[in-house]
């Protein structure tokens, strides 16, 4: 998004450190849907933001051309399937963190603190298995 920006000789990030915050993303997404209008678009400064509207308007003069605005849209569309990728992970770890919280409640620690953790049945298993195919005399 910031190679775009740049293309476009629009220089929010002198203004905004991070332009995948809220008012980055505010800015932006107006930008993407067809607002120009730089005293508006500062106007979605979040109050966290230390620069003016007025700082934030400079800025945001740019030559606003249709192939980078397009490059824009599309950075614009990766990051947010990117993003909506990282929740999916971060939701199936928190599921994953769970079972594993409520198997060590259960007992599920037995190996933790010495237990079997059915090292003795695949032991068994293996020897079973070694004397399943072992070859007979005279072979």
């Amino acid at each position: 998004m910031q190679k775009a920006l740049t293309k476009m000789n629009v220089q929010l990030a002198n203004c905004i450190s991070d332009i995948s915050g809220v008012t980055g993303q505010a800015i932006i997404r107006a930008i993407v849907g067809g607002e120009r209008n730089p005293m508006k678009l500062a106007q979605l400064r979040n109050g966290m933001i230390r620069a003016s509207e007025e700082e934030i308007a400079r800025s945001l003069e740019g030559n606003w051309r249709e192939d980078i605005l397009f490059e824009l849209g599309q950075v614009l569309e990766a990051y947010d399937f990117q993003q909506k990728q990282i929740t999916g992970c971060d939701e199936r770890l928190k599921k994953y963190i769970g079972e594993q919280s409520t198997r060590e409640a259960s007992g599920g620690l037995e190996c933790a603190r010495g237990g079997s953790c059915g090292r003795a049945e695949e032991a068994r298993t293996k020897k079973e298995d070694t004397q399943a195919f072992e070859e007979p005399a005279g072979v």
